[in-house]
């Protein structure tokens, strides 16, 4: 029986507790019939739901995992609600628990670094992603030599992972070991190369004694892995060779593309590192990633052919953020102390890469921290220094008569916000609530009305009088000002995208309207805003409700800046394909050349058309033995009957 810490299960006896985490207890404990075994416990005070499922998440992804190099879970318990998992016990323990980082000799490192690698590699081709590499979940016996791969509570089978711009405190994952792209400030999903980030900031650990990092909370994390260039293990530590501190560097680049793109490839370089070592003692510097090969058909998540959007968007951000020039020429004059609000609207064709474009933020956002971190300004009276990112989006109405829902992107995009504001800490949370509160005074009903969660920010508020619908408009729109006005500055930008303006109504197109056409009441021009709207043009004409409130706009000074997308040229669709294919722009021409044709250059349609060419074999692998080489292989005869539609606005 177990009876320490409360806790019992028919059929076990704790020998002693050996791990605990922010919400588990692990026990070496031993079965009824004397067998070794470890146990995985939830902490009684995390019992919610999203816990248990991580527990159950863990037991059926293992058992899709049936390698030496991936420690067993046997079988999953419930008492009282509470899940343990019965793990196989080797008689290791986990790296952190051993200490061995800095004190691990390089012939044990390569040969731990090896195990593990050829245990990813086998992981990866079950697509499955790990999402929480660590020491703490990488457990070796000294003895034995063996290492196993534990804690797969957060993993996900599946190629990639989409993630949102949600609050540092939500994120997923051990924070100092975390992709860029876990950060969700990197318009770039989750797929298995970023368990290779994770690897290597490990990797990092164990050879110095030292993260590659250090931050005092989750949004310093964020802004380093986004943004920090870490220094080299070898200017760390001495005893790091140069050319396994270039692996490690690797490992940890921003963009997966930029890392190994298999597990093969790097576990060549490691075997390679060992062999030197082995027979010379020194690891001179040679040429990564020559066995590398994208281990499975993953297309480039970089856009192509939008760079000139993509600096007009950062440009507009930097003034709304008040960001100096990073690499000025000459000395960059002083910068002007109010920048406004900023408008921006981009129009296209469904499927042309108008939100993808927009995304591209995420970056920047993430990035805001980075210019006081370390300051004593970097805080405003208890408001992070960062930037906020909030989306809603019009819907079409799909019963034939019935009305738009008034307000409705900027109400789904405020309440995000609200839930974002309830996942800080007790006094960042009472900051913004006595903010909000000085900015909307007694009308605070006029909002939660619309924003149902602001009343979980500011509380119920009190009924407001009754006024004729002329006055209740004016008096909405004014307190609305007030209220997005308080919650963004240069300190802390706000980023409002709302999509698929053509489908919206009119009071939400008045409110966008008066957002930048209200007077100022204080003299204090506002700052911090940049509010994005995306419409199709091909929905849109001179008649259009949208079209007539630009130019209300436009005829009172208030120039927005706009972006029309169009599908990409051929150029563009071929870099992205060489890119995929890791082929040369020449190599893909023809195919791009193709595609192009199919789909027209749409980007949506571009990726679904080449996704289609692989599922269906037409785009495949091929392995050359006695070359030991692999490269792409498509048949241009069999794509140019693919039966795609013509018009891809039809599809």
């Amino acid at each position: 029986m177990m009876e320490k810490n409360g806790y019992d299960i028919a059929g076990f006896s704790v020998d002693h507790q050996i791990y605990e985490s922010e919400y588990s207890q692990v026990y070496r404990a031993r079965s009824s019939g004397g067998q070794s075994i470890i146990l995985k416990v939830l902490k009684e005070d995390c019992l919610i739901p999203v816990r248990v499922a991580e527990y159950r998440r863990e037991y059926r992804i293992t058992q899709l995992l049936p390698f030496s190099g991936v420690a067993g879970v046997r079988e999953l318990k419930m008492n009282f609600h509470r899940p343990a998992l019965v793990i196989e016990d080797f008689g290791g323990n986990s790296l952190d628990i051993l200490s061995l980082a800095g004190n691990l000799p390089l012939d044990d490192f390569l040969s731990l670094a090896i195990s593990l690698v050829s245990t990813l590699s086998q992981v990866h081709s079950r697509q499955i992603v790990h999402k929480d590499i660590n020491p703490a979940n990488i457990v070796f016996n000294p003895d034995t030599r063996e290492v196993k791969l534990i804690d797969f509570g957060l993993a996900n089978v599946l190629p990639q992972e989409t993630t949102s711009f949600v609050s540092p405190n939500l994120l997923e994952g051990t924070l100092p070991y975390l992709s860029p792209e876990q950060t969700g400030r990197m318009n770039r999903p989750v797929d298995y190369r970023s368990d290779f980030y994770a690897l290597g900031v490990t990797f990092y650990e164990l050879l110095t004694g030292q993260l590659p990092f250090r931050a005092n909370d989750a949004l310093e994390w964020v802004h380093h892995h986004v943004a920090s260039v870490p220094v080299s293990p070898s200017a760390v530590s001495a005893d790091v060779p140069e050319a396994i501190a270039q692996i490690i560097l690797k490992l940890m680049a921003k963009t997966a593309e930029g890392r190994y793109q298999s597990a093969v490839g790097l576990k060549a370089d490691l075997e390679h590192c060992q062999a030197q070592w082995q027979a010379q003692q020194r690891i001179p510097v040679f040429p990564l990633a020559q066995c590398d090969r994208l281990s499975r058909f993953q297309l480039s998540q970089d856009l192509y052919g939008r760079e000139k959007d993509i600096a007009l968007l950062t440009q507009v951000f930097d003034q709304v953020s008040r960001v100096p020039p990073q690499h000025p020429v000459e000395p960059a004059p002083e910068m002007p102390s109010e920048y406004g609000w900023q408008l921006v609207l981009i129009s296209g064709y469904s499927g042309v890469g108008k939100s993808a474009l927009v995304r591209e933020l995420y970056r920047p956002l993430g990035q805001a921290l980075g210019r006081t971190v370390g300051r004593t300004v970097g805080r405003t009276e208890g408001g992070d220094e960062q930037g906020h990112f909030v989306t809603g989006k019009h819907d079409q109405t799909q019963e034939k008569g019935s009305s738009p829902v008034p307000y409705q992107a900027f109400s789904q995009a405020f309440n995000q916000f609200c839930r974002y504001l309830l996942t800080e800490s007790a006094e960042q949370l009472n900051y913004w609530r006595n903010t909000i509160l000085q900015a909307v005074k007694t009308n605070g009903r006029l909002l939660t009305d619309i924003i149902p969660d602001l009343a979980l920010v500011i509380g119920p508020q009190p009924p407001v009088p009754e006024a004729t619908t002329a006055e209740a408009q004016n008096r909405f729109q004014r307190v609305f000002y007030n209220f997005v006005r308080s919650l963004a500055s240069s300190a802390h930008p706000l980023v409002l995208f709302i999509d698929d303006l053509q489908w919206a109504d009119s009071a939400s197109l008045q409110l966008l309207q008066s957002l930048f056409d209200r007077p100022v009441d204080d003299g204090k021009a506002a700052q911090g805003l940049m509010l994005i709207g995306a419409y199709r043009n091909n929905e849109v004409d001179a008649a259009h409700p949208l079209m007539h409130a630009i130019t209300a706009l436009v005829e009172k000074g208030i120039e927005p800046t706009t972006i029309e997308l169009d599908n990409l040229p051929v150029d563009a669709v071929n870099a992205w394909i060489s890119e995929s294919l890791d082929c040369l722009p020449k190599q893909s021409r023809p195919l791009a050349t193709l595609v192009h044709q199919k789909t027209l250059g749409n980007a949506f349609f571009t990726a679904e058309f080449l996704k289609t060419l692989y599922s269906e074999n037409l785009l495949k692998m091929v392995e050359d033995a006695k070359e030991q080489t692999a490269q792409w292989w498509w048949d241009i005869d069999q794509i140019r009957l693919q039966n795609i539609t013509d018009n891809v606005v039809e599809l």
